[in-house]
């Protein structure tokens, strides 16, 4: 017989691997968008590591571009522009 190691991780150190709040990650969980979860005993619920982490890669979002340089704001200064020579 073969044993494969299974790791429990609780909802706490889920929420804290995710870098979001436990209150969060209950309503992701109820709402069915959170990882796969199973009930310990009557009042402690786990998440197997490997269910974690695939549900955390989902979640992955692409690379964007980063933002093009903010303008600043208001009206813009005389030396924001080149003034015309007098002649």
């Amino acid at each position: 017989m073969e044993f494969i190691a299974v790791r429990i991780i609780s909802m706490v150190e889920a929420a804290n691997r995710a870098n979001q709040s436990l209150r969060t990650l209950q309503r992701q969980i109820a709402e069915g968008n959170g990882p796969a979860v199973f009930d310990i005993s009557e009042r402690r619920r786990g998440i197997l590591e490997s269910d974690f982490e695939e549900w955390l890669l989902t979640r992955r979002r692409p690379v964007l571009e980063p933002p093009a340089p903010k303008r600043g704001r208001g009206r813009p200064r005389k030396t924001d522009h080149p003034m015309p020579e007098a002649t």
